[in-house]
């Protein structure tokens, strides 16, 4: 048993650890985290990290409920249709180990989860960007025990989130920052073919970008967050879990910040100045990039990008010099043996890291160094003079016998958690039956009374709830639910009954699993649009003026409904009434509205366009459902925009019963992906993107301040364009990417969508470009890859 801190009180929030190693998982436990949250070795947003087998997800569970805590899996990625069987496969065996929750952001993943393993809660994924009471209100709807905070939301509109939903809310508190709004990010998929969304991430955030004249600098870095010295103000929120980010961080950066953590909210709501000054020198050995409180105290914080080091660690300098063996450096902090440093040796390359064997001065070895006293420190590779230095870790951060209990805790993890299904058990006709409930099968089990013996009830209790030495599962027998006298059978032959009733209960969780991943793996089952019926072109325009001129300029194919759509907030304008007259009026309802202001405004917008005859409404996150409802537009043609994320059947399905008509695949869709949706969906209800410019960044952080709205991406070079909108800072790719003529027959009879969303210039040629492009499918002269041309990972 590790040495823990007591159980806080019930009144304050759950302290939630990240762990990417068993050893990270033990420090955790043993530094007084409540939970701990993992990914599997498949579906979770840090790949990069070792993850976990399932082996070690079984003994982990089992030893985070021994002690009384929880363990959380992350099933937190876009999965591609391809995918859905393994994601079924997978979903089957984690039901056997039951941990305590899934965190899941795919739609899709939710509802298979909801078929496969009902019994294990659900939390709803930072990625799902759920940032309104709307989104709140709507995941309770679903059935999500809790969501997950987006990261961009102050404390005020937490606490308005809180007053208006009784689902459990988590937040961040400490760790990395995305540039980008939670679950939004584009950049690393369309730059370098790797998915935040899908796992794969390479921090184009945290690279290098050329700003006119000036040197290339990290422009978009986050400082991270740090909410330590707000601390109180967050206990008094009604926030049920607290949420440290670093699954790729090392044991002892984890275990000083849970530490740190712990100390301040068992103290809560007397937290003195000795335990303030405590918990900063813990936090102070888990070395991190510079702190910022986040957005906790404002929507477009000062000072929160732009750090000065890209890199996740303490800056330390740069080498002064360099020999074959070692480099010079003047520490701007204290380095000791035992420090893990990283150092920067090319440029666009992972920075190489060591742990610090020796430290000279003046030509003798020390153990330590005070910041400002040029040292030598020896390293195995070739250094650069100039390189930059960072130290990612301290060795102070591993205290006193933290290693061996350490190494307790994990020898001691050996007994797999087996998941507990309640099992009744009653007299019937001579004998006893038995009822587990399994999704929505129950399992009947029969066995006689032979009279030849008796077990006492409390007996008869513990040997149907013994785990069986070959068995993925146990049951749980609740006394009150069994025959109150003694059970006229043998132990041996009672012992066999629950064998059976385990062994019925495997075989229907492995024709539940089974008969999900044929529905997976079925052959096309999509119907064919009526001929008669030409498919729809969404064309969401940047205004109702634009929309206007668009309008009576273009001429369009006799028989094909053109839906013109503009942002919610011009349905007021002149310009729109020249939409309703054409009687395909439609609006957009803004991505992101945070403060309750905005949610009222966007709520009697939609109140308004209902008035108006308004029919058709386009959305772009599971919030919108809700607000369409409390707006009474439920006869609204709607269509979900890719914001969403939808790369599979299951998920299209879902996002079909929230309500929308018509669901615009991911950005994120490869052909391959393409490909396998038509079959399995109905082209009537499916949408392609045809044209438009992919927002890479948008945040609610202060952008690149250049003069131009022109940045440049160093490695790989690539032309971007910052743009400020609504209180949102957009990061497009200069040029939009199109679906090509000759590939525009290649979608079939899927309806199209025209995004002209950031296509502000409004002059005459510029309008008979984008007339163009929809009339014809021309090009403009300067276009980008799109989406559906590339592969992604």
């Amino acid at each position: 048993m590790l040495n823990t801190p007591d159980k806080p009180s019930p009144r304050k929030p759950e302290l939630l650890a990240p762990a990417g190693r068993m050893e990270t998982f033990a420090a955790a436990i043993d530094a007084g985290a409540d939970a701990v949250y993992v990914g599997a070795h498949r579906f979770n947003a840090r790949l990069r990290a070792p993850n976990f087998s399932l082996e070690e997800l079984s003994r982990m569970a089992a030893y985070a409920h021994g002690l009384g805590r929880k363990l959380y899996i992350t099933v937190n990625t876009l999965i591609k249709e391809g995918e859905l069987p393994d994601l079924a496969q997978l979903l089957d065996e984690l039901r056997r180990i039951r941990p305590d929750a899934l965190i899941v952001q795919d739609l899709g993943t939710y509802r298979m989860a909801r078929a496969l393993c009902p019994e294990i809660p659900l939390h709803a994924s930072t990625q799902m960007t759920i940032h309104t009471p709307d989104g709140a209100a709507q995941a309770r709807r679903m059935g999500f025990e809790r969501v997950i905070l987006a990261r961009e939301l102050t404390l005020e509109e937490i606490r308005a989130i809180r007053a208006a939903s009784d689902i459990e809310l988590e937040t961040f508190v400490h760790g990395a920052l995305c540039y980008s709004i939670s679950g939004q990010c584009l950049f690393s998929s369309r730059v370098h073919g790797k998915s935040a969304n899908r796992g794969r991430c390479l921090q184009p955030c945290r690279r290098l970008f050329e700003q006119a004249a000036e040197d290339p600098s990290a422009a978009y870095s986050m400082r991270d967050l740090a909410a330590a010295p707000i601390l109180e103000r967050l206990l008094a929120a009604g926030i049920r879990s607290f949420k440290i980010e670093g699954r790729l961080k090392p044991a002892e950066t984890i275990a000083q910040t849970v530490r740190a953590y712990r100390l301040l909210m068992d103290a809560w709501p007397k937290i003195t100045r000795e335990v303030i000054e405590e918990a900063r020198e813990l936090l102070d050995t888990a070395v991190a990039r510079e702190a910022s409180t986040g957005y906790f105290l404002a929507p477009s914080p000062e000072g929160i990008v732009g750090g000065q080091d890209a890199q996740s660690g303490r800056p330390m300098g740069t080498v002064e010099a360099a020999g074959k063996d070692w480099f010079a450096i003047t520490p701007l902090a204290m380095i000791k043996v035992g420090d893990r440093i990283r150092i920067q040796v090319e440029e666009g390359k992972p920075p190489k890291a060591f742990i610090v064997r020796d430290i000279r001065k003046d030509g003798r070895s020390i153990k330590r160094s005070a910041p400002g006293k040029r040292v030598e420190i020896p390293v195995a590779f070739a250094v650069p003079q100039g390189a930059a230095v960072v130290k990612a870790a301290d060795t102070d951060a591993i205290r006193k016998g933290d290693t061996k209990r350490i190494e307790k805790a994990l020898a001691a993890m050996t007994e797999p958690s087996r998941a507990a299904f309640a099992a009744k058990v009653k007299e019937a006709g001579g004998g006893m039956v038995a009822e587990v409930q399994v999704g929505t099968e129950t399992v009947r089990v029969r066995h006689p009374f032979t009279r030849r013996d008796e077990v006492p009830p409390q007996q008869a209790v513990a040997i149907l709830s013994e785990a069986t030495e070959q068995g993925t599962i146990r049951l749980a027998v609740n006394p009150q639910e069994m025959p109150q006298g003694p059970l006229a059978v043998t132990a041996a032959e009672l012992a066999a009954f629950r064998d059976t009733i385990i062994k019925r209960v495997e075989r229907a969780l492995d024709a539940q699993r089974d008969a999900v991943v044929a529905a997976c793996a079925a052959p096309e089952t999509a119907p064919a649009r009526d001929p008669g019926q030409l498919p729809r072109r969404w064309i969401i325009a940047a205004s109702a003026k634009q929309a206007a001129e668009m309008l009576q300029t273009a001429r369009f194919d006799v028989g094909r409904k053109n839906l013109w759509l503009v942002p919610l907030k011009d349905i007021e304008t002149p310009a729109f009434e020249t939409l309703l007259k054409s009687g395909d009026a439609g609006v957009v309802v803004s991505a992101f509205h945070y403060t309750p202001e905005e949610r009222e405004t966007a709520l009697r917008l939609l109140k308004r366009a209902q008035e108006r005859g308004v029919r058709a409404v386009a959305v772009s996150n599971p919030g919108h459902f809700h607000l369409l409802r409390t707006a009474g537009m439920r006869k609204a043609t709607v269509l979900s925009l890719p914001g969403i994320g939808c790369l599979n059947a299951s998920c299209h399905a879902q996002i079909i019963e929230l309500g929308a008509d018509t669901v615009a695949a991911s950005l994120e869709c490869d052909a391959e992906t393409w490909t396998a949706l038509r079959l399995r969906i109905d082209p009537a209800r499916l949408a392609v993107v045809a044209y438009g410019h992919a927002p890479l960044f948008q945040s609610r952080a202060p952008g690149p301040r250049t003069m131009s709205g022109d940045i440049i991406l160093a490695e790989p070079r690539k032309n971007l364009l910052v743009v400020k909108r609504d209180g949102i800072t957009a990061t497009l790719e200069s040029a939009p990417f199109m679906l090509e003529a000759h590939r525009l027959a290649d979608t079939g009879d899927v309806d199209l969508v025209y995004d002209f969303t950031w296509s502000l210039d409004e002059d005459s040629e510029y309008l008979a470009e984008l007339i163009a492009i929809i009339e014809q499918g021309r090009q403009l002269p300067t276009h980008t890859v799109h989406p559906l041309e590339r592969p992604l990972e």
